[in-house]
């Protein structure tokens, strides 16, 4: 590139900002997003146990409830297993 000292002039550049670069809201509503897992995600996605909503909702009742304790020996067996133990430091 080369800069010529003798130009005067100078052509400004047109910034748009991050509102005017986003599509109208009916060219949004109109388009679909499409999301497809891969092979792991799917198997992850279906892990989960059939009853995990009832075990959330009976979790939550305890909560709300002020009864739901902490096995802190369990709680610091996963830390240990998971590895998150020597991340801390």
């Amino acid at each position: 590139m080369r800069i010529d000292p003798k130009a005067t002039t100078v052509t400004p550049v047109a910034i748009k900002t991050a509102r005017e670069q986003v599509a109208p809201k009916a060219e949004r509503e109109d388009r679909a997003t499409v999301v497809e897992l891969s092979s792991a995600g799917a198997a992850a996605a279906g892990a989960r146990p059939a009853d995990s909503g009832e075990k959330v909702a009976r979790l939550r009742e305890l909560i709300d409830r002020g009864e739901y304790k902490v096995d802190l020996d369990l709680l610091a067996k996963r830390i240990v297993e998971d590895g998150i133990a020597g991340d801390l430091s």
